[in-house]
């Protein structure tokens, strides 16, 4: 980043620092560089700095690169490459080994607590494990802070503990890997897995031969016929998975996983849950601990409202107009695309091919599904340009990429909305009065921290973002105080639309060679007419004709945005001679008589 952009950030950051408020909460825009510069500032100043973020990503793509020369950078990694001794730790993210007294490796933590250093980075997850040991190892990393930085703090908030259902074996073992937890497991665990193993090969092996002598399990019963010891073997088996299954909900409680009743897909189940407390509870309570030592500064979009640490709300301004630079552009249908995929992935399609076609590889592409599914999907069409990472990149909504990190996008094609199931509010109730307040604000930051991916912290780049079934009603409800925003012209033709308006925002050369120039700023809420005015013109210019009267363009859709933008009952001349700019000159307008009429003459 250019230092130099920054000017009244830092200028207003450090009289932040100087004031005497300890707690200081900062409401922010996406990209306007307020962590970067929170650094910075403090750095020069000579403190010692730990900042808190929601992902290692974060920590290793937006704060370790932009440490200054000379000060000293470590972070709290995740487990096999803080503690490369323990095989438990490499296998378990979220936990540590035991006492680091009882240790004699030298390891990351042993370097951190040494206090060697000028910034120091972790997760909020991180701290959590860290602090929910029954021993002092926080305390001794944490001791000699001067400032702490609680970046993204919304998203600390939201953060759960990983929640591992019970309700089947087989969908159990597949999430953590069979070979992975017997390595975890104590000794007595792991063989109870071998000799499962064994059973499993030995049935496969029945029918080859009489092998029940051979094997401890069927001592019993080895003298029976083959189909009688097959049947018996196959009424053991199930009895000795259901004790081994018990033995490993054990052997996992004895990892510091607790049991716990959770609503899944609409029916409660029994869930594992790792035996912490939420990230943001953990905190305070460390502080608490710590009697708020330092200066403590509290960062976020859609930060919420709450009592947890009562500390001074200021807002960082926009100073270098970034939102300028960033329009979106909004359905007016409302899409709920678990319901609808169907009917609505021909048009998101066709939507995709048609900025590919135009825009790639000159322009960046960034694709944000509303999940994990429907970003398979859009993978599976294997449209050229979007799998190409160095043009094209597609995430979805709550992944590591949409939070805290740069990802070039000139044009963003949002697919749906981040919707987050009803239930979702498990574990917040300390924080918030009702389930509702802890959607609202999920859906908020979300939206405000993926919609800011593709923007230019400094400025000067345009970028615009395409809300795929989402209308201005659903928009304004999380994300009130965006101002450049504009709404499709027909319901459901942003798919057909959209590169029109891409075009005229960020000013590029159409397929017949002419240079389309970008559309004044004082303008962009006349873009959905312009561009169904072009739209439109066009395709009568491919049809050979090359004279449109005006009121032909004029459809009923239109007079609602005459009111609304204050223009004449003209309307699309009014529209047309405003804009003339963004034109052909070979374009024109000729009377004939009452009429108006706009011709090709090339």
């Amino acid at each position: 980043m250019n230092p130099d952009l920054f000017l009244k950030h830092r200028e207003l950051i450090k009289s932040w620092y100087e004031n005497q408020d300890r707690i200081i909460e900062i409401d922010k825009w996406a990209q306007t560089g307020v962590t970067y510069n929170l650094e910075q500032v403090g750095l020069n100043l000579n403190h010692r700095i730990c900042i808190f973020e929601p992902t290692n990503k974060i920590i290793n793509e937006t704060i370790e690169p932009n440490i200054p020369a000379g000060k000293k950078f470590k972070k709290i990694d995740v487990n096999q490459n803080m503690c490369p001794e323990s095989i438990r730790d490499e296998l378990f993210d979220w936990f540590h080994k035991g006492k680091c007294s009882e240790c004699q490796a030298d390891c990351g933590y042993k370097e951190v607590m040494e206090g060697d250093w000028d910034i120091l980075a972790i997760t909020y997850h991180k701290f959590n494990t860290l602090w929910s040991l029954p021993f002092d190892i926080t305390k001794h990393i944490f001791k000699n802070y001067d400032v702490l930085i609680l970046d993204e703090f919304s998203k600390a908030i939201l953060i759960a503990p990983p929640i591992i259902p019970l309700s089947d074996v087989r969908s159990l073992l597949n999430k953590f890997y069979l070979m992975d937890i017997k390595s975890g497991l104590p000794r007595y665990e792991r063989m109870a897995w071998e000799n499962l193993d064994e059973i499993l090969k030995f049935f496969e092996k029945i029918p080859e031969g009489n092998d029940f002598q051979d094997n401890p399990y069927c001592e019993d019963f080895y003298s029976l016929t083959k189909k009688k010891g097959l049947i018996s073997l196959k009424n053991l088996i199930p009895k000795y998975q259901q004790n081994l299954f018990k033995n490993f909900i054990h052997a996992l409680m004895y990892l510091d996983f607790k049991i716990s009743i959770q609503k899944i897909n609409d029916k409660k189940q029994k869930c594992l849950i790792p035996n912490t407390l939420q990230p943001v509870m953990a905190l305070k309570s460390f502080l608490d601990y710590s009697n708020y030592n330092g200066k403590i500064f509290i960062t976020g979009l859609a930060l919420p409202h709450t009592t947890i640490f009562n500390g001074v709300r200021v807002e960082m301004p926009d100073y270098n107009e970034t939102e300028k630079t960033r329009l979106i552009v909004l359905d007016r249908a409302k899409w709920n695309l678990t319901k609808d995929w169907n009917e609505q992935s021909p048009k998101i399609k066709r939507a995709l091919e048609g900025l590919v076609d135009k825009f790639y590889p000159e322009y960046k592409i960034l694709v944000i599904a509303m999940n994990t599914d429907i970003k398979r999907e859009i993978e599976r069409w294997n449209i050229k340009g979007i799998k190409v990472e160095e043009y094209a990149y597609i995430t979805y909504y709550r992944s590591a990429d949409t939070s805290g990190v740069r990802i070039e996008g000139d044009i963003v094609v949002c697919v749906g909305a981040p919707w987050t199931p009803q239930d979702s509010d498990a574990g917040y109730k300390a924080i918030y009065d009702t389930k509702e307040d802890v959607r609202k604000m999920e859906i908020s930051h979300e939206m405000q921290q993926a919609l800011g991916r593709g923007k230019d912290p400094e400025g000067n780049k345009r970028s615009i973002v395409f809300m795929l079934g989402v209308d201005e009603k659903i928009f304004k409800m999380f994300f009130p105080d965006k101002k450049e925003v504009v709404i499709t012209y027909k319901v459901g033709g942003l798919p057909d639309s959209c590169h029109f308006y891409a075009g005229f925002w960020l000013g590029v050369t159409d397929k017949s060679g002419y240079k389309i120039p970008d559309i004044k700023y004082e303008d962009y809420q006349l873009l959905p007419m312009v561009s169904e005015i072009f739209k439109y013109c066009t395709n009568q210019d491919i049809k050979g004709r090359n004279q449109v009267p005006l009121s032909e363009i004029a459809q009923s859709g239109l007079k609602k945005y005459y009111k609304k933008l204050g223009l004449k009952k003209k309307g699309v001349i009014d529209i047309f001679e405003r804009c003339k700019y963004l034109f052909p000159d070979w374009w024109k307008v000729k009377e004939e008589g009452s009429r108006k009429i706009l011709i090709f003459d090339r």
